[in-house]
């Protein structure tokens, strides 16, 4: 398969929101973002097309957050560095009452996945954040289904224990 600029610009913008959401800091996310993209231009060979292209990049992207947090212990506890940048995930939601009470529920919440195990964390980030199916986020992980949903069920324990102190 020929990588090209076309599949790049399709696929960045997934690429690099999963790094954002998994990082929780623009320089890091950059760090994980280039370094993604670089191991699939290298290992572009290896893909089977038999796949979507965007699970099998999710996938390296999810690696290389991996290897970078063992690497990196402050990238497994990383804190966002930046409000804007955190409030800018949620910049979709409209600005009633309800929903700027919704908004802060939703920044709680995103502060409280980053106090999250980064094996929990990839999971929700994958599952809730960048709409992978459990069935997906098993072969992005090289896990099984089951896996999946028991490391969600874990994190949403782990959640609402931590949003109702």
């Amino acid at each position: 398969m020929n990588l090209t600029e076309e599949m790049i610009k399709q696929y960045s913008p997934c690429i690099s929101r999963l790094c954002l959401f998994l990082c929780r800091n623009e320089n890091d996310a950059n760090d994980v973002f280039q370094e993604t993209w670089i191991k699939v231009f290298r290992g572009i060979d290896t893909y089977d097309e038999s796949r979507k292209f965007e699970n099998w990049a999710s996938a390296v992207c999810v690696n290389t957050f991996r290897d970078m947090c063992r690497k990196n212990a402050r990238l497994r506890y990383a804190e966002f560095t930046d409000n804007a940048m955190m409030e800018s995930f949620f910049d979709n939601l409209p600005d009633t009452k309800n929903e700027i009470a919704a908004r802060d529920e939703y920044i709680s919440l995103y502060k409280a996945i980053g106090e999250l195990t980064v094996k929990l964390r990839i999971a929700v980030v994958l599952f809730y954040f960048s709409g992978y199916s459990e069935k997906e986020c098993a072969r992005i992980l090289g896990v099984s289904p089951n896996r999946v949903k028991s490391r969600l069920f874990s994190a949403r324990q782990s959640l609402k224990r931590n949003m109702e102190q």
